[in-house]
């Protein structure tokens, strides 16, 4: 396990000059740290983040493909494409956009940025979801991306919420 994490910072280092501190959107969730580890790594799970469509191939170098309307074909151009870098199962799981739908305003801040997706049992069956997105850079489409993300984030994570006794 000690020769991936080189790897991993190369594959950081070769993204170019990021800012370091990342972008934290967190909710405690009233569902278990299985269920939430469920919800995103399974197709039927990741549904509950507010996505139409979704299929997994959950793996690292895997995809996860999504499209907020449930008609778009996830292998077209209008789909999401996250690529599955890392986890530890039912702890982490690290993410980044393999190829963005169509459209994204942010077609040059997307590739230096990744997603970590942390899981805390808060005890009685409720788990606190970290989500930091970290690699932003200075430059002003970077930090528009992330104002967008700290709204969609956000969402995001309601959305789930709503989904679990309490939620909301």
């Amino acid at each position: 396990m000690i020769r991936a994490v080189p790897v991993l910072l190369t594959w950081v280092l070769a993204a170019g000059p990021a800012e370091m501190t990342p972008l934290v959107t967190e909710a405690v969730i009233q569902a278990p740290p299985e269920e939430l580890w469920r919800v995103l790594t399974t197709a039927e799970g990741v549904l509950k983040l507010g996505v139409g469509a979704a299929d997994i191939d959950f793996r690292p170098g895997g995809l996860l493909r999504t499209a907020y309307d449930p008609k778009v074909p996830l292998d077209s151009e209008a789909a999401i494409h996250t690529e599955i870098v890392a986890y530890d199962p039912g702890r982490v799981l690290v993410t980044r956009i393999h190829r963005p739908p169509k459209g994204f305003p942010f077609m040059n801040a997307y590739a230096r940025v990744w997603t970590v997706f942390t899981l805390t049992p808060e005890g009685k069956g409720a788990t606190r979801l970290r989500v930091a997105m970290v690699g932003y850079g200075p430059d002003e489409e970077s930090q528009k991306m992330k104002a967008f993300f700290e709204k969609g984030n956000a969402w995001v994570l309601r959305e789930l919420q709503a989904h679990y006794p309490g939620g909301r």
